[in-house]
């Protein structure tokens, strides 16, 4: 799937920053999960925050039909309803003059 956003490995010059705070525990197990990764805390957080985002995105952006709702919808497409012909021009009703 193509997002309108840029990836990470972009050669764009970077120029957007953020900044977060965070408890001293919170921190160090950053440091330590980018250093396992051989990663900078910075590019572990991008990398990580990045792919969640796409995840939300993907997630608001993009119906998930089971195969009954999409059977079901594409039937509505094809036939929708209140389209069937009526036997005499739509809203006009069919009187005999009585006798």
């Amino acid at each position: 799937m193509t997002h309108r956003y840029l990836a990470n490995n972009c050669p764009e010059k970077k120029t957007g920053r953020l900044s977060v705070r965070v408890d001293e525990a919170t921190k160090e197990m950053l440091e330590h999960a980018a250093a396992l990764e051989g990663l900078t805390v910075s590019a572990f957080i991008l990398r990580q925050a990045s792919r969640m985002a796409h995840k939300v995105i993907e997630e608001h952006e993009h119906w998930r039909l089971s195969e009954q709702d999409r059977n079901l919808f594409l039937e509505l497409l094809d036939n929708p309803p209140g389209t069937q012909q009526c036997p005499t021009p739509c809203g006009t009703t069919s009187q005999r003059s009585g006798a």
